[in-house]
């Protein structure tokens, strides 16, 4: 083939391919099917090439997307009020609290007047509808319910995505512990003090204000420059600490401390501690601690103190038990300690069975959303146990005498002339009076290190308890059964008798 049949051929194809330009350029001039246009007129580009293919037509959203969310529309159904209807139980289960409490605590978010909690239903701009606020705070709070992600309280919620529900999330743990931690959490005070030191003194130890103990949070997506600080013997975590009363109304929370680091340690830290022992709380009242057989013989005293384990430091505003002794009185009282300390275990299982955000390792990369979710759900149980009646004991309370030789119809409580217990009355003082705090340095001058006064508070609140049993004077709350305890089984069945125990250490 010479070079002119080459140009020949190339020709050929320049006007083959020229043609088939103006048949394309022609066939885009035709008037294209009503089908196949936009709204503004256009055609619509085809994403298949089977020409029979038809989408069929496009779904349109109601007016109002949120009238058909599940969540919203079991919030007002008349059933789900009564807890006993699958309905209200389904809900309890979903986000553990009754729908009672969820409304007050959605108005209590109106209230504060923050832009979050406070916008318009309708969207003048755009034409849309904002999310409720009903069901953003019912997505926070079914991720602290659940320890579900973001992603799947979303989708569960139906319209929400999953930005909107971590953003939201942060912002709503934040603004609840800016609003409500000064009123839910805070040290007691008035009737509340009154009730809580009464009840302490009932069950022998007079001077008792709460138990304080620290729990760990597992935390996964802990950054990488922290890691080493923050890994613990359970991994990687943050720890808290919690000081509760018997009932689990929490007093005061704090952390998270890293992981790595001891209870002696953390104690150094916690505001709640500094207050009571600078004496800036409790300084307007004193109890009796009683040191023999007579009721004159007693020492009065103003050191309110805590109840922790043995991981603490030595002070006498921190009391645990001894360690292993044969001496009779001290076996008995580090028993009984022991088994009213378990309030506060017992709290951080109730606690985190309700939340179940932090019993799995948390992903949020940021420690203060961690820190403002913690105290969001101390601040909620404190609000459930209100709503119930339980937080501040206003049901009655069946009180057993644990002496088995006292006769029936002697069980009851005796007040005193003013107004205390003799279990170990406390008298509340003018803070305006003349009235001196009175601290277990100024009763005995010769303990001059903290070690001395901490063991010297240990022997008297374990002398005390051993006298209101042999007087008949020691009580427990029994809310369930009745069961005739003796000393040696007393509080716990399965410890060996003091004197067994003796013989063993001898």
């Amino acid at each position: 083939m010479d070079d002119s049949d080459d140009e020949e051929t190339l020709e050929l194809i320049i006007e083959e391919f020229f043609a088939e330009m103006e048949e394309d350029f022609i066939r885009k001039q035709q008037p294209v099917p009503p089908q196949f246009l936009k709204k503004n007129g256009e055609a619509r580009k085809r994403n298949r090439s089977d020409e029979s293919f038809h989408k069929g037509k496009k779904a349109e959203k109601a007016p109002n997307p949120w009238l058909s969310c599940n969540w919203l529309r079991n919030l007002v159904l008349p059933e789900t009020e009564d807890p006993t209807t699958a309905k209200g139980k389904d809900f309890e289960r979903s986000f553990r609290m009754s729908v009672f409490t969820f409304r007050k605590l959605v108005a209590r978010c109106r209230a504060t007047g923050e832009n979050e909690f406070n916008y318009k239903e309708f969207n003048v701009v755009d034409g849309s509808y904002n999310i409720p606020l009903e069901l953003k705070i019912l997505c926070a709070i079914r991720i602290l319910a659940t320890g579900c992600k973001f992603r799947e309280a979303a989708e569960m919620s139906q319209y929400m995505s999953e930005g909107t529900a971590g953003s939201f999330f942060g912002v709503f743990c934040k603004l609840f512990v800016q609003h409500f931690k000064s009123e839910f959490i805070r040290p007691l005070e008035g009737e509340e003090l009154h009730d809580q030191l009464r009840r302490s003194a009932k069950i022998g130890l007079p001077g008792m204000v709460a138990s304080f103990d620290a729990t760990f949070i597992p935390w996964e997506t802990c950054p990488h420059q922290l890691s080493n600080l923050h890994q613990g013997p359970k991994g990687h975590g943050l720890l808290y600490q919690v000081a509760a009363t018997h009932e689990g109304w929490v007093v005061a929370v704090e952390g998270g401390y890293p992981a790595t680091m001891s209870d002696k340690i953390t104690i150094k830290y916690s505001k709640f501690y500094d207050l009571l022992t600078s004496g800036k709380l409790y300084k307007d009242i004193s109890y009796k601690i009683r040191t023999g057989p007579l009721e004159t013989d007693f020492v009065e005293c103003s050191d309110c103190w805590i109840i922790v384990d043995g991981g603490y430091i030595n002070s006498q505003y921190l009391i645990c038990g001894y360690q292993s002794s044969p001496d009779r009185v001290k076996y008995k009282f580090t028993d009984w300690v022991a088994s009213v300390r378990k309030d506060i275990e017992c709290f951080f299982g109730r606690l985190k069975q309700r939340f179940r955000f932090f019993r799995n390792p948390i992903t949020l990369p940021d420690k203060e959303d961690i820190d403002n979710a913690m105290v969001t759900a101390c601040i909620i149980q404190n609000m459930i146990l209100k709503e119930k009646g339980i937080g501040i004991w206003q049901e009655s309370v069946n009180w057993k005498n644990l002496n088995p030789l006292l006769k029936e119809g002697e069980e009851e409580e005796k007040e005193d002339e003013n107004g205390g217990y003799l279990q170990g009355g406390v008298e509340y003082h003018d803070p305006a009076g003349a009235f001196e705090p009175i601290h277990i340095a100024d009763l005995y001058p010769n303990l001059t290190t903290q070690l001395s006064r901490f063991q010297k508070m240990q022997d008297l609140l374990a002398h005390h308890l051993n006298i209101m049993y042999n007087e008949g004077k020691l009580y427990w709350p029994r809310t369930r059964s009745e069961i005739e305890k003796r000393f040696d089984d007393l509080p716990r069945q399965h410890y060996p008798l003091a004197n067994d125990l003796a013989n063993d250490l001898g």
